[in-house]
């Protein structure tokens, strides 16, 4: 899909078709300006990309009260947009206590956590024979784009709650992710302990603010049974 050329959502053309026109675009196409002017309900782009050339979203959203004001927001904006956060944290604690998500959803959860953290980090899930989430947690932290992983680690912790498959992840704050030979060798590594150890590595994700690598789609992964992210 191409970046929508109209200035907001809500067009002149299509102001019965909002809903419609956002799916068919896809919400990932909408701008900075989009997204946060929807949130304020203003019809005009201008006035959230003026709060943009002062504030982007990542500060938005960790800002408080105070400080959203001071980025000209009004009282009932910085609620809507507070409740909305809460919301969107709520939702992700949830998922986080049933299956395992899509990959795309999987992927935007874990680039959500990692702008909280704003440094490198590498964390898991670990599933059962139903794809219930038995762990979620980052369990190596490093600089902004490096972080040591110890692959004995996250299998002990997969072994300790009896989980049958397997997803690794690695957070970056940089644009856009790339892959480097430690990742590919954590996912050998992973892969080989595997056939060993009887669990499914479903996959290896190096996620970055606008892009992420799969080892499993990009590397090919050719499994006897593969079992896909769903």
């Amino acid at each position: 899909m191409t970046q929508p050329n109209a200035q907001h959502p809500w067009t002149e053309q299509e102001p019965d078709n909002l809903l419609l026109a956002t799916v068919m675009r896809g919400t990932e196409h909408l701008s900075d300006a989009q997204l946060l002017s929807t949130l304020l309900r203003e019809p005009d782009l201008r006035r959230a990309e003026a709060i943009l050339c002062t504030a982007n979203l990542n500060t938005l959203v960790h800002g408080g009260p105070l400080e959203l004001t001071a980025h000209g927001l009004h009282e009932d904006e910085i609620l809507r947009l507070m409740t909305h956060l809460e919301f969107t944290s709520r939702v992700i604690a949830q998922r986080r206590s049933n299956c395992l998500a899509s990959l795309e959803d999987t992927v935007r959860e874990i680039r959500i956590r990692g702008e909280q953290r704003q440094r490198s980090c590498v964390g898991m899930f670990a599933m059962d024979c139903r794809d219930r989430i038995l762990v979620d947690k980052v369990l190596f932290e490093g600089g902004v784009e490096t972080c040591s992983v110890d692959v004995a680690e996250i299998l002990r912790e997969t072994l300790r709650v009896g989980a049958n498959a397997l997803v690794v992840y690695r957070w970056t704050a940089i644009p856009n992710a790339e892959p480097g030979p430690s990742d590919k060798w954590l996912a050998n590594m992973l892969r080989v302990a595997s056939t060993v150890l009887g669990i499914t590595i479903l996959d290896v994700l190096v996620v970055a603010e606008r892009s992420y690598w799969s080892g499993r789609i990009n590397d090919n992964w050719q499994d006897a049974e593969p079992k896909e992210v769903k």
